[in-house]
């Protein structure tokens, strides 16, 4: 005799093992079933969400593309600045820079006190302390050492330079002594001051 729960058991627990036609209309059944394609009907609602349907987080995303570009950017700028500085030691001095410069090697640190270069008229005027004139030399050795003075001083810039007329004043205590001139390649030519004379 069966009991009034038995079949509700049966049917909770699929058909038995031995009912063969139970199973075929199981799979027919499912078969019949319309399976969604995998197309946009299917995840429609998980448009916004990422696998699991949670929503992506794109802070760290957008941190790390912002903390690159900001390296980049720093790195960029760096390497524009060492170059322009790079640029600054390698690039020649101006000329008037590199004529005190030149006269100073000869004739003494400090003593060049005016570089005029006019670059229309291609000549060069300079003023320099003489450091050669000492007191209780005679007038012909004073004569010598200023025209010694100059004509190094224009030899060694023409060295470098080509101007189409030198001028060396020579001073000494802001009083002129002689005035040392060279036209092209002639030698300098000394001028002195009214007290060698």
């Amino acid at each position: 005799m069966a009991k009034i729960g038995d079949g509700d058991a049966s049917r909770r627990l699929g058909p038995s093992r031995g009912d063969a036609g139970a199973d075929q209309r199981h799979e027919a059944k499912r078969s019949a079933t319309p399976v969604p394609s995998r197309g946009k009907t299917l995840f429609a609602h998980r448009t916004a969400r990422g696998r699991g349907g949670h929503r992506r987080n794109w802070l760290p995303v957008a941190g790390y593309v912002v903390f690159v570009l900001l390296i980049g950017g720093g790195i960029f700028a760096w390497d524009r600045a060492y170059e322009a500085r790079q640029r600054a030691l390698y690039q020649p001095a101006a000329p008037q820079v590199l004529v005190r410069t030149m006269i100073e090697s000869i004739i003494g640190a400090g003593t060049v006190s005016n570089v005029k270069i006019d670059d229309k008229a291609n000549t060069l005027d300079v003023t320099v302390r003489d450091v050669l004139v000492k007191p209780g030399q005679t007038l012909d050795e004073k004569k010598k050492n200023l025209s010694t003075e100059g004509a190094l001083a224009i030899q060694f810039v023409q060295s470098r330079f080509r101007y189409k007329t030198m001028t060396v004043h020579l001073v000494q205590d802001s009083k002129p002594m002689a005035t040392v001139t060279a036209s092209g390649q002639s030698a300098p030519k000394t001028d002195f001051a009214a007290g060698f004379k």
